[in-house]
């Protein structure tokens, strides 16, 4: 039997591949489960529990999928970010963040990203692949064993808010999202993951046919059509009208909340009429909302609205009954807040 290109591996690809070697079905089993709840550091050597003759004929096939640690940097307020370089020797960037009760793994779905959001820096980067499940599972993995040995505690809570449009990689991302509520061995409840997505409204209407076991999270950014299409060309093809219909739609079979995420740029979108817009927006369904400081980036003309302007914005929400959170930057001293993340780190070793 002759071997496939090495590629990269996916639960599904493991089911076909032993399959493929006539092997009894329990080997998936073991393979997924082994790559989904353990570090397993010494690559396909590791998985002992199978043949070494069959561990070559996996090595041969697949890229084991590791993340080796290439940076760790320490904010001051204590965000710590990742650089990881995966098997094929693309870079990502993920987030480790402490907080009263809960620390927080913020992951990346994709290898740069499909969109171009202007005022974030990921967005200004090409999408080079998606990721795999296992890879978006083993970014946890590996924060975990980071976090237990450096700050004596686990992880509580995992947000897929890096680097990537998770539902533009359905697929892997729903895998993960499944396998760290069940599978893995911390299996996470609900309500402790959360998928974040700039507005995929098939998409969005997926999660909630498929019962995904997370939270979901839209950046939103402007509820005003032609504000949102200029700076997240997404809204272009995505309007605001199915994105009011997939989370009216979401919200109605999943009975849960959703959280509008929405970054206040300085005389952009942080005016009284851009609040009434997503007074009018947000009044159709369950919802809360992050409002979320700007994290400057270079290269992009964008600045945080004052202070002043930020209250009043706060302010009309509240007014009108709305659950409102403000949502202080977090590490973007060392580029790891919100909109930031684009392997700087990484850069430098490349």
């Amino acid at each position: 039997m002759n071997s496939p290109l090495r590629q990269h591996l996916t639960e599904p690809a493991v089911e076909a591949f032993v399959q493929r070697l006539e092997e009894p079905a329990y080997r998936a089993r073991q393979v997924v489960g082994a790559l989904y709840g353990h570090l397993l550091t010494g690559g396909w050597e590791a998985l002992t529990m199978l043949p070494r003759r069959m561990r070559q004929r996996w090595a041969a096939a697949f890229y084991f999928p590791s993340l080796e640690t290439e940076r760790v940097m320490h904010s001051e307020d204590g965000t710590v970010k990742f650089s990881y370089r995966l098997a094929d020797g693309a870079s990502i960037e993920g987030v480790l963040i402490p907080a009263a009760g809960r620390l927080t793994a913020c992951i990346s779905s994709q290898v740069g990203c499909s969109l171009d959001c202007s005022f974030c820096a990921t967005g200004q980067l090409k999408r080079v692949r998606n990721l795999t499940d296992f890879e978006m599972a083993r970014q946890v993995l590996v924060m975990n064993d980071w976090a237990q040995q450096h700050l004596g505690r686990r992880i509580t809570n995992v947000v897929l808010m890096g680097m990537g449009e998770p539902l533009l990689n359905y697929a892997n991302a729903a895998r993960a999202v499944r396998a760290l509520h069940v599978r893995s061995s911390y299996q996470f409840g609900w309500k402790r993951i959360t998928l974040s997505t700039s507005g995929i409204a098939k998409g969005i209407r997926r999660m909630a046919d498929d019962a995904l076991p997370a939270r979901l999270a839209l950046s939103l950014h402007s509820a005003v059509p032609e504000k949102r299409a200029a700076i997240m060309s997404i809204g272009q093809s995505n309007s605001i009208e199915m994105l009011s219909g997939a989370l009216r739609y979401y919200v109605k079979k999943t009975r849960r909340k959703v959280t509008l995420e929405y970054v206040l740029l300085d005389g952009v979108n942080d005016s009284e009429a851009d609040a009434r817009a997503l007074v009018r927006f947000a009044s159709h369904f369950a919802s809360k909302v992050n409002l979320i400081e700007y994290n400057p980036v270079p290269g992009i003309p964008y600045q945080p609205s004052p202070p002043q302007t930020v209250a009043r914005f706060l302010r009309l929400l509240q007014e009108k009954g709305f659950r409102v959170m403000l949502r202080h930057s977090r590490g973007k001293d060392i580029m790891a807040a919100c909109g930031q993340l684009a392997h700087y780190a990484a850069q430098k070793h490349s």
